[in-house]
């Protein structure tokens, strides 16, 4: 059984410092886990898989899953080359980084008591993949939590009720609303 996604903490402080300045000047949020490729093939936004060298050094791979159980791969040379997961599997340690459009409130952890128009949008995108049955109110609420829990359970991410990175990324995956 792969295990759940859950934040990490890479130890690629130098490389994650470039990295996170190229996807701010794109707007978005690079964001390190570790997870499993059968929650990760449930992304179709694009990703790097984050590889151990025999010396211990930090590789990186560019990767978008594909149907069929493939990835495509920009390698070095920067030519697409498609590699099964499979291949995958046996190589990768379950590091990778995803890239999360949020200008507005990178790493920001919503919770019970909190309000606004962001939680009018997640509460909108629980109730269409019907989590949610009661409408948007824009209030972070004991009922609001209860679907985010169910929704986290359902989609094997760790189960808090908060709205924090990973769940807004699986949110506006499923939904394509941000």
């Amino acid at each position: 059984e792969q295990p759940p996604l859950s934040p990490t903490s890479p130890g690629l402080d130098g490389e994650m410092e470039a990295i996170t300045a190229l996807a701010r000047a794109r707007g978005l949020t690079p964001t390190a886990m570790t997870a499993g490729l059968d929650l990760l093939s449930r992304f179709t936004q694009p990703y790097i898989l984050v590889f151990s060298l025999p010396d211990g050094r930090p590789a990186f791979l560019a990767a978008k899953t594909l149907p069929g159980g493939h990835l495509a791969v920009v390698e070095n040379n920067q030519k697409l080359k498609t590699l099964s997961i499979r291949w995958i599997d046996r190589a990768w340690f379950g590091r990778v980084i995803l890239f999360l459009a949020d200008k507005n409130n990178p790493g920001i952890r919503f919770a019970v008591g909190m309000q606004g128009e962001i939680i009018n949008q997640f509460q909108k995108q629980l109730n269409q993949l019907g989590y949610l049955k009661t409408p948007p109110t824009g209030q972070f609420d004991p009922l609001t939590e209860a679907a985010v829990k169910r929704f986290q359970r359902d989609h094997r991410l760790d189960v808090d009720g908060r709205i924090g990175p990973l769940t807004r990324a699986m949110l506006t995956q499923l939904t394509g609303n941000i």
